[in-house]
């Protein structure tokens, strides 16, 4: 909602919200905009009944705002069936598991900034007058990206995710097949095991392993990244590409896969250096002899993801990692996949579940989340104490919640205690 929001306001439209009064990750760019985000009040609803009203798929007839614009009779649409009704152009859907939001900011790079309006998972809307192509991270939960009909459907790859709405992996594979009959055009991670499955009447492949339309073969790996032989429809290109990750790799080429096909040249190679993570993927900062990493892998996959990113970058530091569960369902139905994605961390620290719309709190299913993590140790805020007197050390803050505050936390007390101690020379 806020990248609708700023992607509204770049287009030219008045745009007021409301939310709840937590101080998300995604208001300061509202708030450089001059964006006003009210809380929550059914009387805001009076005093702006003139404005269109939008309504994310948090929030259903139950909530007071809500509740009111429908006694009220006033016109209403819910997130997806106002993007589907009001962007034209071009529409690239960037679908998947995992990689959604960092594979969107590498499409929106790669194209050129005028013909761009995209709307992307970490808050970030872009909205240009002219576009000729729509980018729109569309998400499978809730099946809520079957709302849309795609013009491009780029899907990274099938996980079992979000077991509070689906059933089973074969739940979430038939819930992307279904999303492929709604595009003209597929774009698909060659690799993925339930991807290669998939049958359509216009298909692009990418992949690293499997030959793929466009290929990426690694030449070398080092702490910088990588040096990549990229193949597109068998012409070669030698590229050095500046991030650790394989999984990087595939959401890069699922983007110059998209580029391609749409502006048939491969002026994308001049953007590679201009690319960047999305907000909240892999934020580094370093202070005293120390490396503070927050990112948003609240998936196991994704965690072991950015752990060997983290490793493959940093081969010599000691790595500390303070994992913030993500929903209870989550973590009590991939359990098992939960024991093993820390393993390239040298130690772990669990905080409690962080609680989001999807649930409410429940000291029950607290217990039996940090029963699953019992191998590791209890997260409190106490031990950021004793985390500022570590050198040489990676402190890698990771979680969907609000667990990236205390890595600032942890930033102020080391940059606190450096000073102290040069004061004293």
């Amino acid at each position: 909602m806020s990248a609708l929001a700023l992607c509204l306001h770049e287009l030219g439209h008045e745009v007021i919200g409301s939310d709840e009064s937590n101080n998300f990750f995604t208001y300061p760019s509202l708030a450089k905009e001059n964006i006003k985000v009210l809380e929550f009040n059914y009387h805001n609803v009076e005093k702006y009944q003139n404005y269109n009203f939008i309504i994310g798929y948090a929030y259903q007839t139950d909530h007071e705002e809500v509740k009111e614009i429908i006694s009220r009779n006033l016109p209403y649409m819910y997130y997806g069936d106002f993007i589907e009704s009001f962007f034209q152009g071009i529409k690239i859907g960037v679908s998947g598991t995992h990689g959604k939001t960092t594979t969107s900011t590498f499409l929106s790079k790669l194209f050129p900034t005028n013909k761009t309006s995209a709307i992307i998972g970490d808050g970030t809307g872009i909205g240009k007058s002219n576009y000729t192509y729509f980018i729109l991270e569309a998400c499978e939960y809730k099946q809520h990206f079957l709302s849309y009909q795609f013009d491009y459907l780029i899907i990274t790859n099938i996980d079992y995710d979000h077991p509070d709405y689906f059933y089973s992996i074969d739940d979430v594979y038939n819930t992307f097949l279904l999303a492929t009959k709604k595009s003209k055009t597929i774009i698909i991670n060659n690799d993925d095991k339930y991807l290669k499955n998939i049958k359509h009447q216009n298909i692009i492949t990418f992949g690293i392993t499997e030959k793929s339309n466009i290929q990426g073969t690694i030449l070398e790996e080092n702490e910088d990244g990588y040096l990549l032989d990229i193949s597109i429809y068998n012409d070669h290109y030698i590229i050095s590409f500046p991030f650790t990750g394989i999984h990087l790799i595939y959401d890069f080429l699922a983007a110059i896969a998209t580029y391609y096909i749409l502006e048939k040249n491969t002026d994308f190679i001049k953007q590679i250096p201009h690319l960047y993570l999305p907000k909240r993927r892999f934020v580094e900062e370093k202070i005293s002899s120390n490396i503070l990493i927050h990112d948003y892998a609240h998936h196991p996959t994704e965690i072991s993801s950015t752990l060997l990113s983290i490793k493959q970058k940093y081969p010599h530091y000691h790595i500390i990692t303070i994992f913030q569960p993500h929903t209870y369902s989550r973590s009590i139905y991939l359990h098992q996949e939960f024991q093993n994605c820390f393993d390239v961390s040298d130690e772990v620290y669990i905080a409690n579940t962080f609680i989001s719309a999807r649930e409410k709190k429940d000291k029950i299913k607290e217990k039996i989340v940090q029963e699953i993590f019992k191998k590791y140790k209890r997260y409190n805020k106490n031990i950021l104490n004793t985390f500022q007197n570590y050198e040489n050390t990676i402190f890698a803050f990771l979680g969907a919640g609000d667990i990236f505050n205390d890595e600032k936390i942890l930033f102020m007390k080391i940059n606190e205690k450096t000073i102290e101690k040069k004061n004293k020379m």
